[in-house]
């Protein structure tokens, strides 16, 4: 089995401390054949300087170094980009001004407004929820039409956080705008990330859930990726080969690894 931990934070992103050589170290200790280093690059809350600017340079660098210090682990380097819509700009200018690997589109937040991981849903009614969650999953869509990314990562994200904070929200509601961005990821050749972080918070779910893989599945969705989105060492790899019994239970027979932005696939 080829494992490969696609979502992964160093210390380049603005919320991890991990140094690059640990994250590797721990990537051969658990056993897995790849990992990309996909730090984040959120322009629209880097311009409001409430973080600060990705040293894709320095990053880069780091990765170059892992990749002589473990050359038998294969070390993509990619990007998560969010928010890629609010500022169009910043995001053609970093991915034309560097070599990427893996490109990774995400949202975090709807316009405006502050991530997801900062609302309290606990005070919020179900309407607003639901409105939320609406606004969310268009900034998906108009980051699937823009076409800049290789894969889409956690979609789903602000149910980790409406879960934590003990409220249910029923996503079934929200289906025929889901089948919207599948559609467009599909017609795209975007391939759908499988988050696995879900699996260790309230949710106890992968990121697309289960229902929500089958419904790619049937539409013709077959360009996957893993990512544990680990912003520590000891999350390297985590529950990634059990992703891979999920998606195969489904009838997935291969997933797919990005180099130098051209996928490659792999079976599952």
């Amino acid at each position: 089995m080829y494992l490969c931990d696609a979502h992964i934070h160093s210390e380049f992103s603005y919320d991890s401390k991990s140094k690059i050589d640990d994250i590797c170290k721990a990537a051969v200790n658990r056993g897995l054949d790849e990992v990309a280093i996909t730090d984040h690059y959120d322009a629209n809350i880097i311009s409001w300087r409430l973080v600060p600017d990705f040293d894709v340079k320095g990053a880069e660098a780091a990765v170059e170094e892992a990749r002589e210090k473990y050359p038998k682990l294969k070390i993509s380097f990619g990007i998560e980009l969010g928010e890629m819509c609010e500022m169009p700009d910043k995001t053609e200018k970093i991915l034309t001004e560097n070599n990427f690997d893996f490109v990774i589109g995400s949202i975090h937040n709807i316009p405006g407004n502050t991530d997801f991981y900062f609302i309290n849903f606990a005070k919020m009614d179900s309407y607003y929820i639901s409105r939320y969650y609406d606004l969310y999953l268009e900034s998906i869509l108009d980051t699937v039409k823009l076409n800049k990314a290789d894969s889409i990562a956690h979609i789903g994200y602000p149910i980790r956080y409406i879960k934590d904070a003990g409220k249910e929200y029923d996503t079934s509601s929200n289906k025929e705008l889901l089948s919207e961005i599948f559609r467009n990821m599909i017609k795209n050749d975007i391939a759908l990330e499988v988050n696995t972080l879900g699996l260790t918070r309230q949710i106890k779910s992968v990121l697309p859930k289960e229902t929500e893989l089958r419904m790619y599945y049937d539409m013709g969705g077959r360009l996957l990726t893993f990512g544990s989105d680990a912003h520590t060492p000891d999350r390297v790899g985590e529950n990634i080969e059990y992703a891979h019994k999920i998606l195969k239970d489904i009838g997935f027979k291969s997933f797919t690894v990005f180099r130098n932005r051209i996928p490659e696939e792999k079976e599952l």
